[in-house]
C-alpha cells in the first residue's frame, strides 16, 4: 500500500480555493458515497444530478468488499476516486464512461441529436436565410415505385 501523503491545513484550503476557481470539468464530481444495500456508488455532479453506478461494472471494483468500500473519497479536484485500503484510484471520465458503456446506443444517440440539433449556431442561422430565400427545404421526390400501395374503393 502507498504511504499516505501529509500536507497541512494551509496547503488543503489553498488547493481547494484553486479547485473552486477552475473552470469546471464535466468529468468533476462534487460527493460520492456507497450504497452498501444496493452494492453501488452514487457519484454527486455540481447541478445537483447523482448517477448511482453498480460497482460490478467496474473491474477494479468487482470484487471489492462493502468494508472496503465506504471509506471511497474523493480527491480535491473532484476528477479521482481513492478507495486507499484496496490501494485504488480511479479517474472519474473512466468510471463513467464504464457506467455508460452498458447503456443502449440508440439512447444516447437519440438524446444526444436532439440537444445538438436544439442548439442554434450562426452557421445554421445563415444556412436557414439562404434556404428561406430559396422558398425553403426542397420537397422530397418520390416515384411511383416508391410511394404506398392505395386502397381502392368500390363505388356501388
Amino acid at each position: 500500500m502507498r504511504s499516505k501523503i501529509v500536507i497541512s491545513d494551509k496547503e488543503y484550503e489553498s488547493a481547494l480555493e484553486r479547485s473552486a476557481s477552475s473552470p469546471k470539468n464535466p468529468w468533476q464530481l462534487t460527493g460520492l458515497k456507497y450504497l452498501k444495500n444496493k452494492k453501488c456508488l452514487v457519484l454527486g455532479f455540481e447541478q445537483g444530478v447523482e448517477l448511482s453506478l453498480p460497482t460490478s461494472l467496474v473491474p477494479q471494483l468487482k470484487n471489492a468488499k462493502p468494508e472496503n468500500l465506504k471509506d471511497a473519497f474523493l480527491s480535491p479536484s473532484g476528477e479521482i476516486i481513492v478507495i486507499e485500503n484496496l490501494d485504488v484510484h480511479l479517474s472519474t471520465k473512466e468510471v463513467i464512461e464504464a457506467a455508460l458503456s452498458v447503456m443502449p446506443d440508440a439512447a444516447f444517440a437519440s438524446k444526444f441529436g436532439a440537444i445538438g440539433g436544439a442548439k442554434s449556431s450562426a452557421a445554421k442561422k445563415i444556412a436557414s436565410a439562404a434556404n428561406g430565400r430559396k422558398g425553403g427545404r426542397p420537397k422530397t421526390v418520390t416515384t411511383a415505385d416508391e410511394q404506398p400501395p392505395r386502397e381502392l374503393v368500390d363505388a356501388d
